[in-house]
Formats: structure tokens, sequence, C-alpha cells
């Protein structure tokens, strides 16, 4: 009928929260997945893999704190 509506979701790598930058609080979250203090999942999940793969590994951690530091850049 021409009245469908498509959605998009675009996932920033590192910007798990989605408010657009990585961020401590970014950091934080990849930090309590890696405790299994927290889970992520969906979008947030896949945020949060910064090197790829299915799982959320210590390298992306150190990576996404990295970022926050200013001493890293994700490409």
């Amino acid at each position: 009928d021409g009245n469908s509506v498509e959605k998009a979701v675009i996932i920033v790598m590192g910007d798990i929260d989605g408010n657009g930058k990585i961020t401590a609080r970014d950091y934080s979250a990849v930090k309590r997945h890696c405790l299994k203090t927290m889970t992520l999942e969906g979008v947030y999940f896949e945020a949060a893999c910064v090197s790829g793969g299915d799982k959320i590994k210590s390298s992306d951690y150190v990576r996404i704190k990295r970022v926050v530091l200013g001493t890293y850049q994700l490409s």
C-alpha cells in the first residue's frame, strides 16, 4: 500500500549505551560484562565486540578503555 516504514539500526563500535560517543559509561558496561556482573545482548553486545567475532573479549575491554583514556582510536 506504499505506507510501509523501514527501520535501520546504526551501531557505533564501542558506543555501548548508544549516545553517539565512547565514554566511561561504555567502558564500565564492557568491564561489568567481562566480570559477569552484567550481560550485554543484541546491539549493545555487537557494539562491544570492537575486535570482531562473536564474543566480547578482554581485548575489547582494553581497546574501549584506551579510547576513553585518549590513547587509542577505533577505526
